[in-house]
């Protein structure tokens, strides 16, 4: 209809770009299925010659989609924000507990299933943690003002570090689905990634319970309003 919906820029050849990539493409491919006796005979691209090399793609596997920008971003903020002693409302300290359950149970829904099994092994992680956690936390991390109604919570870079655990077992599921390996499949695999998400999120839960416990004797105590 007389309408360029695609204009290459002044001196690109598409055929021969086309050409190049899918060269590129086909070696890889070749190296990596054809016997090492057939690799090795002379004339025959060496991996080190390949346009594709296991180092690139290593790094891009390990690299972040954009799509995944904003959200890795926005957990390393809300993890270093943990890092600094602050006083905030009580149902603020609660969110990121919440957030941290949300996230670790989507990951399981998304990468294995509505399998009972699975969901089971992510609420025992969840539970052992939270309870093994809770029995040795520091009540000191957090207190409570009765005249500001707040809680101050003292700053820490666990969270941080948990949070980027979470985030990295759905990044390494997520890359193992998109390159569809077998290992995704296999039901021991996926018991263990469940309870592993499980296991992370139960350290916010048991943060979450602490400053429960810390708010709820002292918030009887406020004096009320005149």
């Amino acid at each position: 209809m007389g309408v360029a919906l695609c204009q290459d820029r002044p001196g690109v050849d598409r055929v021969a770009v086309q050409r190049d990539l899918l060269k590129g493409i086909v070696d890889f491919v070749r190296l990596d299925n054809e016997p090492a006796s057939v690799a090795a005979q002379p004339g025959a691209p060496s991996k080190a010659n390949a346009r594709f090399t296991h180092s690139n793609s290593f790094f891009q596997i390990c690299s972040i989609p954009r799509r995944g920008y904003l959200p890795c971003w926005g957990l390393c903020v809300l993890g270093l924000m943990q890092a600094r002693t602050r006083a905030v409302a009580v149902w603020v300290a609660l969110i990121l507990p919440a957030a941290m359950l949300i996230l670790s149970l989507s990951g399981v829904v998304q990468y294995v299933g509505l399998w009972i099994p699975a969901l089971l092994t992510w609420a025992l992680g969840v539970g052992a943690s939270s309870i093994l956690l809770l029995r040795s936390a520091d009540r000191e991390a957090a207190r409570y003002e009765t005249e500001s109604g707040k809680l101050v919570v003292a700053g820490s870079w666990i969270p941080l570090l948990v949070i980027l655990g979470i985030f990295s077992v759905r990044h390494a599921m997520g890359v193992a689905r998109g390159m569809e390996l077998q290992i995704v499949q296999d039901r021991s695999v996926q018991l263990a990634v469940s309870f592993v998400l499980g296991a992370l999120s139960g350290f916010f839960l048991s943060r979450g319970l602490l400053y429960w416990r810390i708010y709820a004797p002292r918030s009887e105590e406020r004096p009320s309003a005149s």
